[in-house]
């Protein structure tokens, strides 16, 4: 069966140069060099650059308020001192990453289209973190979120919905990925269909992806979308060409952006910026998710 969609690809090679990346298309199985221009160049949906969304972060005692979209704010506490029981490193999830502020901005943005009408929808976000996009999700209407991560960062994510007050509609639920996906399964009919799968950032490392993956599948069913985004690192395309290699295609979302020539000067000067990728994920076996 052939899955129509505008574009899916995955990236076979994780990083050939500054500037390309290798492809394949997952449905013809041909492979090419292409040069890879910023998907997201700082992400400006609002001809911003990445340094001034960062900018609209306010911080004050480990609490910042994020805008994620035109009037749409949240706070934010980060967690200082939440470490790996086993390596003493603090938890990369406790604190706020650009890709949930640019996976957030995004889905604020599009708002309006038929495609993103979070209304009565019932979302999951997979290694939450600071649960950013899950709660921007509920703030544009999402019916019920389930924010999910390792235990060290659930006090964390709990503090966040309060904060923003919507503990009538955003729960935290513990799930490692590949161990305990039955905790929020599809599958288990008592409970509701879960219409959005969110992550941002968590394509770091290769090894977990077969964990995700399975965690993916578990809790998804025929009609629920799968929506990531990613800065743009050596390693990505490798964390997404092993997705690719567990049944899934990686579908680029359309997105609203300036000029090239706008998103890459920043007061005037040139500079290197980060390039960010929000996408799909298509299971290439199945339904289209």
């Amino acid at each position: 069966m052939r899955i129509t969609v505008p574009l899916i690809f995955f990236i076979a090679m994780s990083f050939h140069s500054a500037e390309k990346y290798q492809f394949c298309d997952v449905l013809s199985g041909r492979s090419s060099f292409c040069l890879w221009p910023p998907l997201f160049p700082g992400f400006p949906l609002r001809n911003t650059s990445i340094q001034e969304l960062r900018e609209l972060v306010m911080e004050k005692d480990n609490i910042k308020e994020v805008e994620v979209g035109e009037g749409l704010k949240l706070t934010i506490q980060e967690l200082e001192h939440v470490c790996d029981s086993t390596t003493g490193r603090t938890l990369t999830g406790s604190w706020v990453w650009d890709s949930a502020l640019v996976l957030s901005e995004w889905m604020a943005s599009e708002l309006g289209r038929s495609e993103l009408n979070l209304h009565s929808k019932t979302v999951i976000e997979l290694g939450a973190g600071m649960g950013i996009p899950g709660l921007t999700a509920a703030r544009l209407g999402a019916t019920r979120v389930i924010l999910t991560d390792i235990a060290p960062l659930l006090p964390g994510l709990r503090r966040n919905i309060e904060l923003n007050g919507l503990e009538d509609r955003v729960e935290v639920r513990e799930l490692v990925w590949g161990l305990d996906e039955s905790t929020v399964s599809q599958r288990d009919e008592s409970r509701e269909v879960l219409n959005l799968v969110l992550m941002s950032d968590v394509f770091f490392n290769p090894s977990e992806m077969t964990a995700l993956a399975k965690t993916l599948k578990a809790v998804s069913g025929p009609e629920t979308r799968l929506w990531g985004a990613t800065e743009m690192r050596p390693w990505t395309g490798e964390c997404l060409a092993e997705l690719v290699s567990q049944g899934f295609g990686v579908v680029e979302l359309a997105s609203r952006l300036g000029p090239m020539s706008e998103l890459r000067t920043v007061e005037g000067n040139e500079e290197e910026l980060p390039l960010f990728l929000v996408f799909r994920l298509v299971p290439t076996c199945s339904n289209s998710v």
